[in-house]
C-alpha cells in the first residue's frame, strides 16, 4: 500500500524525530547489554520467502546461544504456517505489506523485542514502525544501507549503494555478521528447517525451493 507523497513524509517525520532526540534508539554497546539482560530479538525477513530461508542460520545461532524463547520472526503472511512450528523460534509475527502490519503493534507491545535484526524488509514504512512497537535497538544486514543508517547500532558495517563493496558478501555471513557485532557467535551456516524432517513429505507438507 502507498500513496503519492508518503514515503518522504513518513522518512522525513522520523528523521526529524530522531534528529531532535524525541525518538531514541541504541547504540551498539546499549543493544548489547540489553541483550546481555535478557531482552528478546527479533530477525526481520519481510520480503520474498528465499529472504526468510536465508535466515535460518543466524535464527538457529542466537536460538542456540540465547535460547528459544528469546528469539522470534517478523516475516510475510503467506510464509507464517511454514516457520511456525520452528522449534528454535518463541514467535512468528508477520506483516501484509508495506504499511499493512495488522495487529503487529498489539502483539508486541503484549509480548516485546527490544532487538531487532533487519535482514530483508520494506523500507522506510517498517523501522520507524517497530519503534513505535517497542525496539530500540536495531541491526542492519551487513554491506547494505538504510533510509535510517543513525538509527542503526551498527551503522560502521553497512555502505552507501555507490561503494565498491556495497552489497557485497554473502547473504549468511551477512546475516550472521548482525549476531557476531553482539558477540554472539555463530553455531552453522547452514540452511535449515528441522520441523520439516520430522514429517514424511507428503503433497500438503513438501516445500520447493529453487535457489
Amino acid at each position: 500500500m502507498n500513496f503519492p507523497g508518503l514515503d518522504p513524509a513518513w522518512t522525513l517525520a522520523h528523521h526529524a524525530g530522531h534528529a531532535l532526540r524525541l525518538i531514541k534508539t541504541w547504540s551498539l554497546p546499549e543493544t548489547r547489554a540489553a541483550l546481555e539482560q535478557g531482552e528478546k530479538v527479533l530477525v526481520v525477513a519481510t520480503t520474498a520467502l528465499g529472504d526468510s530461508i536465508l535466515t535460518t542460520p543466524l535464527v538457529e545461532t542466537l536460538s542456540e546461544n540465547l535460547g528459544p524463547d528469546r528469539v522470534s520472526l517478523l516475516v510475510k503472511t503467506p510464509y507464517v504456517e511454514l516457520y511456525q512450528p520452528d522449534p528454535r523460534l518463541h514467535r512468528v509475527f508477520s506483516v501484509r505489506g508495506k504499511y499493512r502490519w495488522g495487529g503487529l503493534r498489539e502483539k508486541l507491545d503484549s509480548d516485546p523485542h527490544r532487538i531487532a535484526l533487519l535482514a530483508n524488509m520494506t523500507e522506510p514504512d517498517l523501522i520507524p514502525f517497530l519503534w513505535r512497537c517497542g525496539v530500540r535497538g536495531f541491526l542492519r544486514y551487513r554491506t547494505r544501507w538504510t533510509r535510517y543508517p543513525r538509527w542503526m547500532a551498527n551503522e560502521s558495517m553497512l555502505r552507501r549503494p555507490r561503494a565498491p563493496d556495497y552489497a557485497t558478501g554473502h547473504a549468511i555471513e551477512n546475516n550472521l555478521a548482525m549476531a557476531e557485532a553482539l558477540g554472539v557467535e555463530p553455531t552453522t551456516h547452514r540452511l535449515s528447517l528441522p520441523h520439516l524432517r520430522s514429517e514424511p513429505p507428503t503433497r500438503e507438507n513438501l516445500v520447493l525451493i529453487h535457489p
